[in-house]
Order: structure tokens, then sequence, then C-alpha cells
């Protein structure tokens, strides 16, 4: 109901420097207002932060001015985002946060979901050689608007670890793909599994929050460099590719 002053705090996509960009002094936002922060390196009109988001998720942090404390004053952490929509809250401040369309400058509008039991393990590779540094697996979603990933998994089991979801508002587009690193290398992050794929045998699971089945598909003497997948895109039928997509 009143103007904030935003003299002096700060915001980052870092928590260990909070200070990447300090709002000069005399920045306000009107009562029931909006302030719009580009977050580019450009030199045009307007609030450049000089610091970019990663589509593939990270967080932001709103800190106190340093004289004031530095303390934190608001964050969101995100997952997977997709073209041409946003993440934001639904309703005043302290509400849920959701995939919404894109509104600068305007209230939020809630983007709908469809669900994820209709999504499809669609591809992948085991055995990367040449033409692949990594195994991969590829989810479709063949639903006409965008589904939520966050809270599933992508397993070799059917009793998955809790830190292995996949992260919070994260989305595969409508009729889109989601593609995952499987590297085992330790370095988990939001489109890198924490496990290899065997070339061999195994199953691959896409389990929903409750560790209840949603997909899953059968590796067996899987090809070098040659990926399996569905075909047409997430039909009943497996095909061979020696060509991944």
């Amino acid at each position: 109901a009143t103007e904030v002053n935003l003299s002096l705090k700060s915001i980052t996509d870092n928590p260990a420097l909070p200070a990447k960009f300090v709002f000069p002094e005399g920045t306000t936002i009107p009562a029931g207002g909006y302030l719009i922060l580009n977050a580019d390196g450009e030199t045009t009109p307007g609030i450049h932060l000089g610091f970019s988001l990663d589509n593939d998720g990270e967080g932001i942090y709103l800190h106190e001015a340093s004289a004031d404390g530095g303390g934190l004053i608001d964050s969101i952490r995100y997952g997977l985002q997709i073209p041409g929509l946003s993440i934001g809250r639904i309703g005043h401040a302290g509400s849920a946060w959701g995939l919404t369309r894109v509104t600068p400058g305007a209230a939020n509008q809630a983007q709908p979901y469809g669900s994820p039991q209709g999504l499809r393990i669609n591809e992948w590779l085991a055995a990367p050689e040449i033409l692949f540094a990594d195994d991969f697996i590829e989810i479709y979603n063949p639903d006409s608007l965008p589904v939520p990933l966050s809270g599933l998994f992508l397993a070799q089991k059917s009793t998955p670890r809790p830190q292995d979801a996949i992260p919070q508002l994260s989305f595969i587009p409508a009729g889109g793909f989601s593609v995952f690193k499987a590297t085992g290398d330790g370095e988990k992050s939001a489109r890198q599994l924490d496990f290899k794929l065997s070339s061999s045998y195994e199953w691959i699971y896409l389990l929903a929050e409750d560790s209840t089945t949603i997909d899953r598909v059968h590796l067996q003497a899987e090809g070098v460099d040659v990926a399996h997948g569905r075909m047409p895109d997430g039909a009943d039928n497996y095909a061979y590719f020696i060509m991944a997509t």
C-alpha cells in the first residue's frame, strides 16, 4: 500500500556474492507496482543486473543493504525452464510459485499444466563412444500443455533416493522433450543424473513423487553410439537410431 525504497539493497544469483548488483540510491517501487530488472549486461535504458539467469536452474536472492545487516529479504530456487513461459507468484507475495505467462510489469497469470502421467521415456543412449560424450535419457511430453517435472525421478530402481528428485519449478514444454545426462560422476545438477546406463541389461524408471511408476523401459544389448527409443515419439514401438536425436 506504500512505496518501497530499494536504495543500496542488492540482488544476486550467487548466495556467496550477495552484493552482485546493488540498487542505486533513489530506486523505488510504487505502491501496488512492479520494477523490471533486466538480467543482462546491456547498457540500454532501464536496470541491467550484469548477470543472466540459467534456464537449467539456479537461484535468485534479494538482500537488505549491507549497512542494515545485509539479511536475506526473499529468494527463489528454480529448475528446468521452457521457452516462452515464466516463473511467478500466483497472488500476492508469499503465495505459491508456479509456471506463468510472461507479463512483465503486470499481474501474474497462471499457465495451466498437463498431467505427468502421460510422460514417456522416449530415447536413450547407453554406450557412447565417438558421437556423444555421455549417456543420456530423453523424456517426451505428448500433452498439448506444459507439464511439471518437479519431484519426479529418473532412476535405475523403483525405490529412488529423495535427494535424486528433479528440482522444484522444473517443466517440460507441450509436445516437447527434456534431456538428462547420465554421467554418474557425482556432479549432479538439474540435467545431470547420478548414475550411468548399462549397455547390457537394465531398467530405467520414470517415477512420480510418491515413487509410483509413470513409465519404464528395458535396456538390453545396446549398441555402441546407437540410440534406442520409441518410434514414433511416445509410441509403444521401439527402434534403434544410428543418428541419435
